[in-house]
């Protein structure tokens, strides 16, 4: 029984290990930068990001004049 067990592990191996490849699949790349960039969804998106990006610049700086003039008070 054990050789038979040790039989079929080596042959169910070799056939997961023997199968062949197929190299003539193509592998494709897609710039995501150029998508955004160029497209019109990809340009609100980016217009979204760069109006909350300076809303929260501009938040933080008032914070920091803020601590700034509460340390000066201290």
């Amino acid at each position: 029984m054990n050789y038979l067990y040790k039989f079929i592990i080596t042959i169910f191996f070799s056939l997961i290990l023997c199968s062949p490849s197929y190299s003539d699949d193509k592998i494709a790349f897609i710039d995501i930068d150029y998508l955004i960039k160029n497209s019109e969804i990809g340009k609100k998106v980016l217009l979204k990001i760069n109006d909350l990006d300076n809303k929260n610049v501009n938040s933080l700086k008032k914070k920091d004049t803020m601590l700034k003039l509460e340390i000066k008070k201290i």
